[in-house]
């Protein structure tokens, strides 16, 4: 798991974009019951479509995603989460 702060979260389809420590962006789907806060810092797989495990930095607590996109530039993550046109 790779750590990230998340950027944007479209609160209307519980997508949300991240950005990890090495610069790479990519979209998650929140696919459980945790609240989530633009600034959290999380640790997760940049790669892995399809419903995977998310750790919340600050709440010690592990959750569920979907991975919406692999590593992508932040228009396109924007795009993909619904945030853009």
């Amino acid at each position: 798991m790779h750590p990230a702060t998340i950027l944007h979260i479209n609160t209307r389809n519980g997508m949300f974009v991240i950005k990890h420590d090495d610069h790479a962006y990519c979209v998650l789907e929140l696919y459980d019951s945790i609240d989530i806060a633009v600034g959290d810092r999380i640790r997760c797989e940049i790669n892995a479509l399809g419903s995977h495990e998310a750790f919340h930095c600050g709440e010690g607590q592990t959750f569920t995603v979907i991975g919406q996109s692999g590593e992508c530039g932040l228009h396109a993550a924007l795009r993909l989460a619904g945030l853009v046109v």
